[in-house]
């Protein structure tokens, strides 16, 4: 897979009630097809179920929104 010049990285930054803090690398690779691949990388300190089904839900939608502006 080829990476597209256009490719972005973005990293979000989540900071929990107890204080676990989340970081979020979404790289957006394209290939000549656009067709968009995200790699999503958790960096958690203390993993808790609620967070991370948090943070699952939220990667859904930046995909979603994604999609919506790429088609």
């Amino acid at each position: 897979m080829q990476q597209h010049p256009s490719a972005s990285r973005l990293n979000i930054y989540f900071v929990f009630k107890n204080n676990s803090s989340v970081e979020i690398n979404l790289i957006e690779k394209m290939t000549a097809l656009v067709y968009t691949v995200f790699y999503v990388e958790l960096t958690i300190k203390n993993k808790i179920r609620n967070d991370i089904y948090v943070l699952v839900l939220i990667v859904r939608q930046i995909k979603e929104k994604v999609k919506k502006n790429v088609s």
